[in-house]
């Protein structure tokens, strides 16, 4: 049908813009990173590479960066971006050697605070704390868009019913912004008042919009959007 959706397709096509997303980024970061002193990206570099060798890596962290992050932004204020290093540097075997003092956790949020939003994206301090040689947004980008598959098949039925209830003319298709409600109904669904147990961060379901092919009358239909991922073992 016209309005099937190859999986594959588009989760290669997720990888791709995200890829060219971060290389955007950090073509704009690379410079704020050039003024940074040698003592934060050496405690980023030695960092990341303890975490890795203990077994602590993309997945993992992810999660505990989740965990932080209140209100589900992908965001995390100075505060708890010190507390999440804090937790992360007391884990590591170079600790107390490699520990930073609060003060200069603080500093080290001010610098990551690239757009001057006073927020750091802990998406790119994951990237950052990643070796080098699993960068390119490799694995963390792959477990970002594999969850985004997981979750809309695992939580099938209740998406479904989420779009059936904002299709009151029961057409059986949908436009972006009514997926996209969806969407946000079936994260907080699963998560219910817990924002950190929404199992999808903002930016995963713009993507998962954005990357949709819509017919040429802008709709979708959403029982082959969603059976669709049935094809894709995500687990």
């Amino acid at each position: 049908a016209e309005e099937d959706i190859e999986v594959e397709t588009f989760l290669a096509a997720l990888v791709v813009a995200a890829r060219e997303q971060n290389e955007e980024h950090q073509s704009r970061h690379a410079r704020a990173r050039k003024a940074w002193p040698k003592w934060a990206t050496s405690y980023l570099r030695h960092l990341g590479r303890d975490l890795w060798e203990m077994g602590k890596g993309d997945h993992h962290l992810l999660e505990l960066f989740k965990s932080f992050d209140a209100d589900g932004n992908g965001l995390l204020d100075p505060a708890e971006f010190v507390r999440i290093m804090a937790d992360l540097q007391a884990s590591s075997p170079s600790a107390p050697a490699l520990a930073l003092e609060p003060a200069s956790l603080k500093e080290l949020a001010k610098l990551s605070d690239f757009d001057g939003s006073g927020f750091v994206s802990y998406v790119e301090i994951l990237l950052a704390l990643q070796p080098t040689d699993t960068t390119l947004g490799g694995h963390l980008r792959f477990d970002l868009f594999e969850q985004i598959c997981s979750t809309v098949w695992n939580n099938a039925q209740a998406l479904l019913r989420a779009l059936h209830n904002l299709d009151p003319e029961k057409r059986m298709k949908v436009d972006a912004e009514t997926l996209t409600k969806a969407l946000h109904q079936l994260n907080s669904t699963i998560g219910g008042d817990s924002r950190a147990k929404r199992p999808l961060l903002k930016f995963q379901i713009e993507a998962l919009v954005n990357h949709v092919q819509f017919g040429e009358d802008g709709l979708l239909n959403y029982n082959d959007f969603v059976d669709a991922f049935q094809v894709k073992d995500c687990s």
